[in-house]
């Protein structure tokens, strides 16, 4: 059975905005926000009464996860 989940992942169409979305509008917290050499963004959400959930703001299919 399981009893927590510590990791998930959100597919988002544009990282800055779900970074807008969860950060400044629902007080999500940020984990980690890391741009890869080759231009990938790794984003991480925690949010406020959930600090040991971690939600992956993952790039879908077709944007191509880089920092604007």
């Amino acid at each position: 059975m399981i009893t927590k989940l510590s990791h998930t992942s959100f597919f988002v169409s544009d990282q800055n905005k779900a970074y807008e979305f969860y950060v400044n509008k629902l007080g999500f917290k940020v984990n980690t926000d890391a741009t890869m050499e080759n231009g990938f963004r790794w984003l991480t959400v925690t949010p406020p009464d959930q600090p040991d959930l971690e939600i992956v703001l993952f790039p879908a299919a077709g944007s191509n996860g880089r920092r604007s």
